[in-house]
């Protein structure tokens, strides 16, 4: 009997480690090796990035993907984050900062700004917390396809359980299919396989 991939509970409706806080959502470490996903390492590379140059977030852009996000809102921002920083660096203003106002607006326009997003744009530009600096935003990038990868990997097992019990073909056929991307993404999370 085939079951679809798994789908990880929100933050706070199980016992997930999602990174130490100070009880306000300020990350101050994260444990990448196990994982899942981290509500409060997204939010903060996201504060990094509004508090960024445009050319460094560009630049960003090119190792990263919202798909690496585990909160759909939080990709969403990241988008619109992005598309804004490339526009700036286009136009020649490399070094423009990007202001969480332009962003509003842009996910506005794109018919993006759900609550949901909006909410979390709200709390990524609180100032309630400082800005991680850009060598720790490439950290928490770096972190998040770790996590990307540790879902992957997740999912991909529980497949392979689910095609061994069925011995359906199109159950084989669709967990192979996604065994075939895992090494990619552990080589864009920073493993080498063989």
């Amino acid at each position: 009997m085939p079951t679809s991939a798994k789908k990880y509970p929100l933050p706070g409706e199980e016992g997930q480690e999602e990174g130490k806080n100070d009880g306000g959502g300020a990350l101050t470490s994260l444990d990448y090796t196990s994982a899942l996903y981290s509500r409060e390492a997204e939010l903060a590379l996201l504060r990094g990035l509004l508090a960024a140059r445009a050319g460094q977030v560009a630049d960003l852009a090119n190792r990263l993907g919202a798909r690496d996000f585990y909160m759909p809102h939080h990709g969403t921002i990241y988008v619109a984050i992005t598309k804004a920083a490339q526009r700036l660096h286009d136009e020649g203003q490399p070094d423009a900062p990007l202001q969480p106002d332009l962003i509003q607006q842009d996910l506005q326009a794109a018919g993006s700004l759900s609550d949901t997003v909006a909410s979390a744009l709200l709390q990524a530009t609180s100032g309630k917390y400082l800005p991680p600096v850009m060598a720790d935003v490439y950290r928490l990038a770096d972190g998040l396809k770790r996590m990307r990868l540790h879902r992957a990997l997740d999912s991909a097992g529980h497949e392979l359980v689910n095609a061994a019990s069925s011995g359906a073909d199109e159950d084989i056929r669709r967990c192979m299919n996604q065994i075939v991307f895992l090494p990619h993404m552990a080589h864009r999370a920073g493993l080498e396989v063989a």
